[in-house]
């Protein structure tokens, strides 16, 4: 029975036993296991109910890094994002990869594949994470929907082998802030799996993202307009068109593949 490690990373952001169970049911013909790297400030009450609801491998707390001096150097960003949420984001996802690696070693513990997934992820009832009968190395799994402008950075699947690779990632983030391209966090991660000729594997599976009744999306600004670079802004409107003829139907006669049906409030 293959091995499944389920990565939840920075901050915890929603406690849900229906984030744990339907993604459980999912793999359930896998060996699954969790592991936790919550920010060191976390609410301490917090991660023991994580721990204790999802019963993880390890809880291993790290550090975050500040960013302000990358983000004053962005000279293109996506105003309807939040770049420090970017860097907090990655900066968790990437340190959680770093206590993987080091577990399974120490452990002789080692996944077949990893698992990127988030805390306020409610997948879809009757809804599967398909993995193919055999994952590459450079082989990305992913949900074909939620890709904005580049590539769904919120789950995603990889083998153990592949996961060293983001030990350069922010170093790739460094040049692309040189380089002065457009600064969207899926467009980034779309331009770092292409750099690294990382083969793309999508499946349908369908999930929401919880949101408190009170929610607010944190954004840079309202009263900006985004300026996308030529260069950028002709490969996503590439992108964009390719997710539509891949999704034809779903996009244009049932209308359920549209990004707007991502967010779901609950109490």
């Amino acid at each position: 029975m293959k091995k499944i490690l389920i990565l939840i990373s920075g901050k915890l952001k929603y406690l849900s036993d229906q984030n744990f169970f339907r993604i459980k049911e999912n793999f359930k013909n896998f060996d699954t296991n969790f592991f936790l790297t919550p920010w060191s400030n976390e609410d301490e009450s917090l991660i023991m109910k994580f721990k204790n609801n999802y019963k993880p491998l390890m809880v291993k707390k790290i550090v975050s890094k500040k960013y302000d001096n990358e983000i004053k150097r962005v000279k293109f960003p996506d105003y309807a994002a939040n770049i420090q949420g970017f860097f907090y984001n990655w900066d968790g996802f990437c340190k959680g990869i770093n206590e993987i690696i080091s577990y399974s070693y120490k452990k002789k513990y080692f996944p077949d594949y990893i698992l990127r997934y988030r805390s306020d992820i409610l997948p879809k009832k009757n809804s599967f994470f398909k993995i193919p009968e055999i994952v590459h190395d450079k082989q990305l799994i992913v949900p074909d929907r939620y890709h904005w402008h580049g590539i769904n950075d919120q789950i995603f699947l990889l083998n153990f082998n592949t996961a060293k690779i983001f030990n350069f990632f922010f170093n790739f983030v460094k040049n692309h802030i040189d380089e002065e391209r457009f600064f969207s966090g899926e467009y980034i991660f779309y331009r770092f799996l292409k750099k690294n000729k990382f083969q793309l594997t999508f499946n349908n599976f369908n999930y929401n993202l919880m949101r408190e009744k009170n929610f607010k999306k944190e954004i840079l600004s309202n009263d900006f307009k985004s300026i996308i670079p030529f260069r950028d802004n002709l490969t996503i409107k590439f992108n964009k068109f390719n997710y539509k003829i891949r999704n034809f139907s779903e996009f244009f006669i049932f209308k359920n593949k549209r990004n707007k049906y991502q967010d779901i409030v609950v109490d």
